[in-house]
């Protein structure tokens, strides 16, 4: 076995990675103080492929159709990989799923397949201020992957109902019947028994998992466990992901000290209750012995606390969903946190495409400034002018205002020039702004921006995670005594830039 030293000392530069390779650092984190390493299984450990979101999709519409009455047309509706994304939220009433920025100003609405234009969406969010409850029965927020199916199909239900029912005023029942779908499809076994026939078809397999986690436990971390998900499933996915990968490791069981499944997050950072130690899975089948003892169903964050011997500070614990893993975790119990962010890889790749083309944006924006201060200077030279005839009009000759008349005439020909060559440089902007933004996503943009601001998601990120990255993997590029140090925090004067606005 290869010596702890060797695991510590042996790490990429991280200026030799990918961009997407990387770990980015909200608050410093030292990695040599924390003892326990915490993981959530679906969409941290477990990556699943898009075509889940398409499964997901298509049997809450037939849920729809077989339980709640719905049109049989709706089971012909496609799934479109984009048509929501994270970070958005669900106006249950109104019809709309809107994106949000850092101020909680709604940057980008549709009302089912339809964007709303900029004055429908002043008419119906007019205060820019407005507070949207994560928690209020009027709003649905996307928090995690898992939610884009429910939100897509609660959008082309939309569409659907206003075409051949005609608008309603409220679409909470829609809603609702669509919430229950979802639940049914994940409650009775359905969605979860096509992915354990196809679990290649709905799992990506890296073999950097195992070696991820490897390294974290030679670098002296003990790990544990703890997802939603039921034991049973968990066995089938982790066996898939980790069992024999390694020699060292002939089971997936033995990477953790402690398995807590059906923890009910957020509830399980929230409400005190009892932690159950499980001998049989939830189809009935035992779990042997020398892995028993060590499996829990449920109960309360001091509980897991107690049992590893280690808390706040001293636990960093891997999720990606914003408020049940990374929130609430870090609110209610100080552990520190690492958002597991997969769409991350693919915000950055695009970025790197773009860099001559934010390079052009950045020249366009210089010469947008500089437009603007000639477009003043003009200004005030005519202002002045004006005021002098008022002002001095007892000691000006007619020869004297005839000149001044000629100046203010020339300048504001040139005000006129400019003001042409303002509105084509803004043009330009916006349309290469609108170019980048297609590359992101053609309806809502980049994940982590809302045009120039950053978004709701962007802003939680920031605000909540410890570190983030695509894909827990990452972390095998780094030592397990990394220091992730934030970089200087700058007030506006230390970051001006005169080419921003």
């Amino acid at each position: 076995m290869i010596q702890r030293y060797e695991y510590v000392k042996r790490a990429a530069k991280e200026s030799e990675l990918n961009s997407w390779q990387r770990v980015y650092t909200n608050r410093n984190l030292k990695l040599d103080t924390v003892t326990h390493m915490g993981f959530d299984m679906d969409h941290t450990l477990a990556v699943y492929h898009e075509k889940l979101e398409e499964l997901a999709f298509k049997l809450s519409a037939k849920q729809l159709v077989k339980k709640y009455g719905y049109d049989k047309k709706i089971l012909d509706f496609e799934y479109e990989y984009g048509g929501v994304i994270r970070g958005l939220v669900v106006d249950k009433v109104r019809g709309n799923i809107i994106k949000l920025d850092t101020y909680k100003y709604v940057e980008i609405a549709y009302h089912g397949d339809k964007r709303l234009t900029r004055d429908e969406r002043k008419v119906v969010y007019a205060k820019p201020g407005e507070s949207y409850r994560p928690d209020g029965d009027e709003y649905r927020y996307l928090d995690t992957l898992f939610c884009l199916p429910e939100a897509y199909l609660f959008l082309k239900m939309v569409s659907f109902i206003d075409e051949t029912e005609g608008p309603r005023e409220d679409y909470s029942s829609l809603a609702v019947d669509i919430r229950k779908s979802i639940d049914t499809i994940h409650r009775d076994g359905s969605l979860k028994k096509e992915i354990s026939l196809n679990l290649n078809s709905y799992i990506n397999k890296s073999k950097q998992l195992a070696k991820t986690l490897h390294h974290f436990i030679q670098g002296g971390k003990k790990l544990f466990l703890l997802t939603n998900s039921e034991y049973y499933f968990t066995d089938l996915v982790l066996t898939h992901l980790l069992t024999d990968e390694l020699t060292e490791y002939s089971r997936w069981q033995d990477y953790f000290e402690i398995i807590v499944v059906s923890s009910r997050k957020p509830g399980f950072f929230l409400k005190d209750t009892e932690m159950e130690s499980i001998k049989v899975d939830e189809n009935g089948v035992k779990i042997p012995d020398d892995v028993a003892y060590k499996v829990y169903r449920g109960g309360y964050y001091s509980k897991i606390e107690e049992l590893i011997g280690s808390n706040g500070e001293n636990i960093i614990y891997f999720g990606d969903h914003t408020f049940g893993d990374i929130l609430k975790s870090k609110q209610t119990c100080g552990w520190r946190t690492a958002m597991i962010i997969e769409e991350l890889e693919k915000e950055l790749k695009v970025i790197e495409s773009h860099k001559e083309k934010n390079q052009k944006l950045s020249r366009m924006r210089g010469e947008l400034y500089d437009l603007q201060e000639e477009l003043h200077l003009y200004e005030e030279k005519i202002h002045n002018l004006r005021d002098r005839k008022i002002d001095c009009f007892d000691d000006l000759t007619k020869d004297e205002l005839e000149k001044m008349d000629a100046k203010i005439t020339e300048s504001q020909d040139i005000l006129s020039q400019l003001e042409v060559q303002l509105s084509e440089t803004v043009w330009r902007i916006k349309s290469l702004e609108e170019e980048l933004l297609q590359d992101y996503n053609p309806k809502w943009g980049c994940l982590f921006k809302s045009s120039r601001r950053k978004s709701r998601l962007g802003d939680q990120v920031e605000d909540f995670a410890c570190v983030y990255t695509s894909s827990i993997t990452n972390f095998y590029h780094y030592p397990t005594t990394k220091y992730f140090r934030i970089s200087r925090d700058l007030m506006a004067h230390e970051r001006y830039d005169s080419h921003s606005y």
